[in-house]
């Protein structure tokens, strides 16, 4: 694991210059043409629900549909790291095809947004921000409309800082296709249960805590320190499931809070320590 503050119970919440609050906007026009475009896809291409592996008849298939693979996709999306080889090797990739790779472009860009100002992250965060985020908005300023909604002044002790609407329903999309592309690689199986998206970074609109802080700070007590990934100044994760009826994922962002994917019928209890 790489250095970090510790998640813990005298870890700050809200240190960063542009806190989210969790509050969720209208659904944006990309997800529903992203959705619109998947039962598309899914009509036209056969499911196979009972297949153990990535590949029918010799063809490789889409780690989130059952159409065939045209890519490759970077998980977590290749512009969550700062340029650079040093910080891009050993990337993990899985097969997707034309029709979600077409549309995760914005919605990778926003996530991107959206993680480089949580509270609590490292001087990577700082660095994607000048190399990608900063740029990007100034060749494109109308983007900021999109990506700081409802920006506003806060104060937080003696403090002052910002906050902006995040569109949560875009952001946990974003977050869950991650998910489902960690336990494609790690299970070469595809995770067709719904993912509840938690993240402790978040703060509800009157800048209350996380409505999942307790249960997040608990599961990371009680489980293992036993993040991985080869790059993890910007990204690690933990995987905990028996199969894909039922588990967790968790995962943190440029030592960021840690945001959590929880499936199955357990509800929001922590998990034992077992891991994959």
């Amino acid at each position: 694991m790489s250095g970090g503050v510790p998640f813990s119970e005298s870890a700050p919440l809200l240190i960063y210059p542009g806190l989210g609050v969790y509050h969720t906007t209208s659904t944006s026009q990309l997800v529903r043409q992203a959705t619109k475009q998947r039962r598309l896809c899914l009509r036209l291409f056969f499911a196979a629900k009972s297949m153990p592996c990535s590949h029918w008849g010799g063809m490789e298939i889409c780690y989130m549909c059952e159409a065939a693979a045209t890519s490759r996709e970077h998980v977590p999306p290749r512009c969550i790291f700062p340029r650079g080889d040093e910080h891009r090797k050993s990337l993990i990739t899985v097969p997707n095809c034309d029709v979600h790779n077409s549309t995760k472009s914005k919605s990778d860009e926003y996530l991107r947004h959206v993680l480089v100002c949580s509270p609590g992250v490292n001087e990577t965060a700082a660095q994607v921000a000048r190399e990608s985020l900063v740029p990007s908005f100034e060749r494109r300023p109308h983007i900021m409309e999109t990506f700081l909604t409802n920006v506003r002044p806060v104060t937080l002790g003696t403090d002052e800082t910002g906050a902006f609407t995040v569109d949560v329903r875009r952001f946990e999309s974003a977050v869950s296709s991650i998910i489902r592309g960690l336990y494609f690689h790690e299970t070469g199986q595809k995770l067709r249960m719904k993912i509840t998206v938690l993240n402790a970074a978040f703060c509800t609109s009157d800048l209350r805590a996380a409505p999942h802080l307790a249960y997040i700070r608990e599961t990371e007590r009680k489980l293992p320190d036993d993040y991985r990934g080869a790059n993890q100044r910007a990204f690690r994760y933990a995987l905990h499931y028996q199969d894909d009826s039922c588990g967790l994922c968790r995962m943190r962002f440029y030592d960021g809070h840690p945001i959590y994917g929880v499936w199955g019928g357990r509800g929001l209890r922590p998990p034992s320590q077992r891991s994959a």
